[in-house]
């Protein structure tokens, strides 16, 4: 009778075992398949492997092999289990990342300043009041905002720079902007941190920019992608912000071939054909559609795609993977702090980070910044194609970059590329260029004429010209390095 009900309580246990690990691998294939980036052949081998062992190992457990057998089969169950479910995690992980980078809507956040020598503490105290924003797309949910809070007098602006103006003259009683603008006027104008305060917050719902190009295949047709580095901190989804960096990729999938394009943050060029020029970096406050389209008329070029990033939690990522090595030619301190020293400097992230941001500061000119978030850029990105690093850090790198890239590639179009890099293996070459121009002091769109001209950097026609050569020959070229 014991013997007997030994058995019953064996076969139950066997039962459970092969029901566990037959969902662990349900679940890794349905994963599997709802990512889409494992390619079909490993994907079949996957299953067959799978049917293959777990029929084995059901044939042995429930016939009368040698307890041996049987103990080593529920050993090896047990384990494929834990390693299926740490699959279908890191695939489930990944598709979330993936489809979180391309959010059809976004968040964009607003204040309502006012200045700091008047009597207004509350929102409701500027009731009836003038209030003054920009008329743009935005202007109606704006509007739809504040009447749930207090009635006012809505005075609509065609250009950004004149609501400052308008406070300052006492010509209405508060202005509304984004705060990525007010960022700019408090660290661009003197005293505005002083003269002015913010009154009430808010929040409004757009749509996320998409690039209208032909459909192309990101997997066999080149196409240019353009990669701004976000100077805030927080989710790029909620914010838009000066671009910190500004890069031009050049993805030619047929030859492997990658040009990346560095652009200086000062680059003084045209936004929206207006009267008054601007800062490549201050043109992402106004959206990634107004840099695009500045760099789009500066090379005479069509960008199919962008990739904004949070330039500083990509930094973040240095500690995460044990920090980056960067060389250098001389020896130099930045900012009386961190001290660079002729040969191999290995950085923290917190160090990569004001790296990046000031450069050499033994030299102006904006293009060793540039240089410099090159490589801090080529140092993570070697850190992170290393095997090792990626099967150890894998999830704490994905959860440290959640919210922190934005994209309109489709959530397919990713996927795709990924299971193309997995199926195919190609070894990609990439080369750079940095294009380069002449210092000058100018005024900037984002502030008017009305106030000091800023230090931008006039485009030099030759050096942009080379680029162009370059943007193009490997656009169009056909046939691979050797």
């Amino acid at each position: 009778m014991k013997m007997k009900r030994k058995e019953i309580v064996t076969k139950v246990f066997y039962i459970i075992i092969s029901i566990i690990c037959l969902i662990c691998y349900g679940l890794l294939g349905y994963f599997a398949l709802k990512s889409n980036i494992i390619p079909n052949k490993y994907l079949l081998e996957g299953i067959l492997l799978a049917i293959i062992f777990l029929g084995c190992s059901l044939f042995v457990i429930f016939t009368n092999s040698k307890t041996f057998f049987k103990v080593l089969v529920i050993v090896l169950m047990i384990g494929s289990s834990i390693l299926s479910s740490f699959g279908s995690y890191f695939l489930s992980h990944t598709y979330d990342f993936i489809v979180m980078m391309n959010k059809e809507e976004k968040t964009i956040s607003y204040s309502v300043v006012v200045l700091n020598n008047n009597e207004y503490e509350r929102i409701n105290d500027i009731k009836t009041k003038k209030i003054a924003y920009l008329a743009n797309d935005n202007n109606n949910d704006i509007k739809a905002k504040l009447d749930r809070k207090i009635e006012f007098e809505e005075i609509l602006v065609s250009k950004t720079r004149e609501l400052s103006e308008m406070l300052f003259k006492k010509e209405v009683a508060a202005i509304v902007v984004e705060d990525s603008y007010l960022l700019l006027l408090n660290e661009e104008l003197d005293g505005f941190k002083d003269k002015a305060k913010v009154l009430y917050n808010f929040e409004v719902d757009i749509k996320s920019h998409q690039e209208e190009t032909k459909k192309i295949d990101i997997t066999q047709d080149s196409f240019i992608l353009y990669i701004s580095g976000v100077d805030s901190y927080g989710n790029v989804n909620t914010s838009r912000g000066r671009s910190d960096l500004n890069i031009l990729a050049v993805i030619n999938p047929k030859t492997n071939h990658i040009l990346v394009v560095y652009n200086p943050n000062d680059y003084y060029l045209t936004i929206e054909q207006d009267d008054l020029k601007e800062k490549l970096a201050n043109t992402g406050i106004y959206g990634i559609d107004k840099s695009i389209k500045s760099l789009e008329d500066l090379y005479d070029i069509d960008i199919n795609h962008y990739l904004k990033i949070n330039f500083n939690d990509l930094v973040q990522v240095v500690d995460i993977i044990g920090g980056i090595d960067i060389d250098s030619d001389e020896s130099y301190v930045i900012n009386s702090t961190l001290e660079i020293n002729t040969g191999k400097n290995h950085f923290s992230a917190q160090e990569a980070l004001q790296y990046a941001r000031f450069g050499r500061v033994s030299k102006t000119d904006d293009n060793i910044r540039v240089e410099s978030q090159q490589q801090v850029i080529t140092a993570i990105l070697d850190k992170l194609t290393k095997e090792e690093v990626l099967i150890k850090d894998y999830n704490s790198i994905l959860s440290n970059l959640e919210g922190s890239l934005e994209t309109d590639l489709a959530t397919n179009m990713i996927t795709s590329l990924i299971k193309y890099q997995l199926d195919k293996a190609p070894t990609w070459y990439a080369d750079g260029v940095a294009v380069n121009g002449t210092l000058s002091e100018e005024y900037i769109y984002s502030l008017g004429d009305g106030y000091e001209k800023r230090n931008v950097l006039i485009p030099n026609q030759d050096s942009i010209n080379s680029a162009k050569e370059r943007i193009n020959s490997v656009f169009n070229e056909t046939i691979k390095r050797t």
